[in-house]
């Protein structure tokens, strides 16, 4: 059986995509799919919402984006739990991420502007 994704933001969105089987995950179904039609393929399993016309309205952008002050500190939760993971782990900096402070950074640039 062959289903449309209709998910934006999976790379498979729009395709035809083939449904070989329904797999029930925990609380959630999930289908095992192929692009090519194939059963000898390798599969992927995807969420069966994301084949759901009602479901997938809901995930458009809205006109002016916003985010929660919950979601943020869910994010920053998030990345302090990982954090103290890596640094448990490792000695080894996080990339990206640096020691000083943006306040040390200012007053270098500031100690920069004035020569």
């Amino acid at each position: 059986m062959f289903r449309e994704l209709l998910y934006p933001w999976h790379p498979w969105f729009a395709s035809r995509v083939a449904v070989h089987g329904a797999i029930g995950k925990s609380k959630s179904l999930v289908f095992r799919c192929t692009l090519s039609g194939s059963d000898a393929g390798r599969s992927v399993e995807i969420p069966a919402w994301m084949f759901d016309r009602t479901a997938c309205a809901e995930a458009r952008l809205t006109a002016a984006p916003y985010v929660s002050a919950a979601a943020l500190l869910a994010l920053c939760d998030l990345l302090r739990h990982a954090l103290k993971d890596t640094s448990a782990s490792s000695s080894v900096p996080v990339s990206g991420v640096s020691g000083t402070s943006r306040h040390q950074n200012r007053r270098e640039a500031h100690a920069c502007q004035e020569n």
